[in-house]
């Protein structure tokens, strides 16, 4: 809650520390958002790139995780676990040190640095510093060195080609929050109002579908996840009406070309729905006409409805081609952003009340007076 100490008054803090606050808000808030670059844990992004032979919860510490993926040169994996399991070899990767280095280092440092402050002795103060530094610095280098492999393991990654469009969402998300902080924008809620919890919702949904639709379309894995559950299919063209020409509600003609597809998977998709397809151009989009089973199969009839040019100008590439693997997906599409009631509309229920006017500070005060180090 740093964000929000006063800089003038009894308890002032530096300019920089609700200023530093505010920015680590704002992180942590776009980090919950999918599909963003920012604030990210590196086990989270190792684990969707390796397998590993532990558990999910296992796999949260970067040491144990680094083990499994990539141990040390001339050091097998049972022997690297091992090792990852040693504070003393792999010190915890958190602001909690070990126990044993606490009783046994730290605690016994700090004394001497308390001592000699107390003391006003400028050389074992010094001394009493450096040691310090020494010791925790012996704590953060092996983290360090582990942060430093894994993004060497994640940029050998190949890079999805959706994710720049996704950078680009969080540079300009960045842009617009220094420019409203230049502004003298205030710091964030400790608590949404009703209104703004709604609205962060939205905007969570939102990223959520597009970014499962952008995984979808780079990586044939987790498209055939969605495949196996009816959110997705592929197969093979087996009947092609490139020419197909329809007259519209205002009586122009428009191409309308239909394919249908014969495949394996369960289709759970219904008429009407709106498709995209990683195997076609970008501007690609068709519906559902019908699907219908035959045999072990499904026979599904999708017909074009962009990307394929005009019924002079056929847009080459646009349709499928007979014999063609192609696979689609639901389309996430654009939506209009929702609308919200002004705070002043939304039932009593939804008001956070007012506090009391005999109502307990002393909580309050408490974080007011917070320490923050000796002055010197």
């Amino acid at each position: 809650m740093c964000r929000f100490r006063s800089t003038t008054g009894p308890y002032a803090v530096a300019d920089v520390v609700p200023e530093f606050g505010m920015w680590l808000t704002f992180l942590v808030e776009r980090a919950e958002q999918a599909g963003t670059c920012l604030l990210l844990p590196v086990t989270s992004m190792l684990s969707e790139h390796w397998a590993t032979g532990q558990s999910t919860l296992e796999d949260q510490s970067l040491a144990s995780l680094l083990a499994w993926i990539s141990p040390s040169p001339g050091t097998d994996v049972a022997q690297a676990m091992a090792d990852a399991e040693s504070p003393d070899i792999c010190p915890p990767a958190g602001p909690t040190t070990s126990p044993q280095f606490d009783n046994r280092d730290l605690a016994p440092a700090i004394k001497r640095f308390d001592a000699a402050h107390t003391a006003g002795d400028p050389v074992a103060l010094a001394a009493a510093q450096a040691e310090l530094r020494e010791l925790i610095g012996e704590q953060i280098q092996p983290t360090w060195r582990m942060m430093w492999n894994a993004i060497s393991l994640l940029r050998s990654v190949p890079e999805a080609p959706r994710a720049a469009s996704r950078f680009t969402r969080d540079c300009a998300a960045l842009t617009s929050y220094s420019d409203y902080r230049d502004a003298g924008g205030l710091p964030q809620r400790k608590r949404d109002t009703a209104i703004g919890a709604a609205r962060r919702l939205d905007r969570l949904e939102q990223a959520l579908v597009d970014f499962e639709s952008d995984m979808a379309f780079d990586d044939p894995f987790v498209l055939a996840d969605r495949r196996s559950v009816g959110e997705a299919f592929a197969g093979t063209v087996v009947a092609a009406e490139p020419g197909r020409v329809i007259l519209s509600d205002s009586n122009r003609r428009v191409l309308r070309p239909r394919v249908t597809i014969r495949t394996d998977d369960p289709v759970r998709l219904t008429a009407d729905t709106s498709l995209v397809s990683p195997h076609m151009p970008d501007s690609h989009k068709a519906r559902i006409v019908s699907a219908q089973a035959d045999g072990d199969t499904m026979l599904v009839t999708v017909e074009v409805t962009g990307g394929m040019g005009t019924p002079r100008t056929p847009k080459p590439g646009g349709v499928p081609a007979l014999d063609q693997r192609i696979a689609y997906l639901p389309d996430p599409g654009w939506r209009p952003a929702a609308e919200f009631p002004a705070s002043d509309s939304t039932p009593w229920t939804h008001h956070s009340p007012a506090p009391a006017p005999d109502a307990d500070t002393t909580e309050t005060e408490n974080a007011a007076a917070e320490g923050w180090g000796h002055d010197d």
